[in-house]
């Protein structure tokens, strides 16, 4: 079962994908193919949920992922996966960071698709 605030991370097809549980997820069953993560107070959830998604974590995933059909990794490679921790105050500060600049480059990448739709228009007004 699962808490408001556990992240749940997926061991199977894309590993390493992660989600904060909702609070409308609360005490929510987990399928087989993901792991429960519960942050301590001492650190982050979602400085946790960043270092799970960095390089350094990402290539650890597939130096530990098995499978000929689809990617998976173990609860016990999950458990020994390298998380590099800092001081809570900087954990909250790098995740900061990190969701203004996603939120960013999701805004950026919305402005594109919307300019490429008008583009299309133009040219094919222009077309006709």
């Amino acid at each position: 079962m699962v808490k408001a605030g556990d992240l749940v991370i997926a061991l199977r097809g894309p590993v390493g994908l992660t989600h904060v549980v909702p609070p409308c997820l609360d005490g929510a069953n987990l399928t087989q193919g993901t792991a429960r993560i519960s942050v301590s107070e001492e650190n982050s959830t979602e400085y946790v949920r960043w270092a799970l998604r960095s390089p350094l974590v990402k290539h650890e995933y597939s130096s530990h992922a098995k499978g000929s059909t689809f990617a998976e990794i173990s609860l016990e490679a999950l458990r020994k996966l390298p998380i590099p921790l800092a001081s809570i105050d900087e954990q909250r500060a790098v995740s900061k960071r990190l969701t203004a600049i996603s939120s960013a480059t999701s805004s950026a990448r919305a402005r594109l698709i919307d300019a490429r739709r008008i583009m299309s228009r133009i040219i094919s007004q222009v077309a006709e």
